[in-house]
């Protein structure tokens, strides 16, 4: 019964989370604002992300009795909904609030989220390669720094790519998405190695 409550609580937290983010986007859109102080509204929209995933991470074990099969193909299809979102939307930058048609964004980045996350599951509890599964890990708890750092180097490699024309093109997600991750990889890396010095200097 508690947890019920607590489940309960957590949507009614998720509806006044989005309900905030809609009055804001309504707001900017009125007066023409391209961004908000701290960047109020894409911390709004990475909040709903968060909390999506939180919802997310107690469904999972509900479908789990499905067949692996039957989840491959549902995977597949997800991720073929989301491409398509993907494809008629546009590249997405939060960070200047470029989301097109909202809709379309959170179909896409929702549904994706959902694959990966199951895919990675799948794998956590088929594979005995515990490498790869510490970094998946390692990078779940650093998202903070991914979404603080990413857009740093999504310009890098855009600039970089425009001079030889390959800005926009397939080549440039993949290349895109190497640097971010190592990127910020180093970054974090860097900056728990920090945290941890600290924490043995007051200790």
């Amino acid at each position: 019964m508690v947890n019920q409550e607590k489940f309960y609580k957590q949507i009614l937290v998720a509806m006044i989370y989005f309900i905030i983010l809609c009055f804001v986007l309504f707001i900017e859109k009125k007066y023409g604002i391209a961004q908000l102080p701290w960047h109020i509204d894409t911390a709004l929209i990475a909040s709903i992300f968060m909390l999506a995933g939180n919802f997310i991470y107690k469904f999972s074990p509900r479908i789990s009795w499905l067949n692996q099969n039957i989840r491959v193909v549902i995977y597949i299809c997800g991720f073929v909904i989301s491409s398509i979102a993907f494809f008629f939307n546009g590249r997405i930058i939060m960070v200047i609030n470029q989301y097109h048609n909202m809709i379309l964004f959170f179909i896409s980045a929702t549904i994706m989220s959902v694959v990966i996350i199951e895919i990675i599951n799948m794998y956590e509890k088929n594979s005995h390669n515990s490498r790869i599964i510490n970094l998946f890990s390692w990078w779940g708890s650093n998202t903070l720094i991914f979404l603080g750092f990413n857009y740093v180097f999504n310009l890098v490699v855009s600039q970089a790519l425009r001079l030889i024309n390959l800005n926009g093109t397939i080549i440039n997600t993949i290349i895109d998405i190497i640097v971010v991750m190592a990127g910020c990889s180093v970054i974090a890396f860097e900056w728990n190695r920090i945290k941890h010095s600290i924490k043995q200097r007051n200790m």
